[in-house]
């Protein structure tokens, strides 16, 4: 939280992660998974290394496993996207279509 004007950042924080939530719930029924990558964590090699390990742990628990993907047609496969903004955090999201 930074230093002054707590009152501030304490509503900007609480409605950006209920903005948040809002978005994982329509994409969740959309069937994406959203995983959120924020800028500071890949500054640091150790929060980059955790990062990727959450994307590597999302896709290899993927409902669509990856011998399922080699045998079927294109619209049967998850694709996936990077969103990334440089001074937010980035998003990865899979979706099934």
């Amino acid at each position: 939280m930074p230093a002054t004007n707590h009152e501030y950042w304490r509503a900007k924080f609480e409605g950006n992660m209920a903005r948040d939530a809002r978005n994982n719930a329509e994409l969740a029924r959309d069937g994406w998974r959203v995983i959120r990558i924020w800028e500071h964590e890949v500054l640091d090699d150790d929060l980059a290394a955790h990062a990727v390990s959450r994307v590597m742990s999302a896709v290899r628990n993927s409902s669509v496993h990856s011998s399922r993907l080699r045998r079927s047609s294109p619209r049967r496969t998850r694709s996936r996207r990077l969103v990334a903004h440089p001074h937010r955090q980035a998003e990865t999201s899979a979706h099934a279509g």
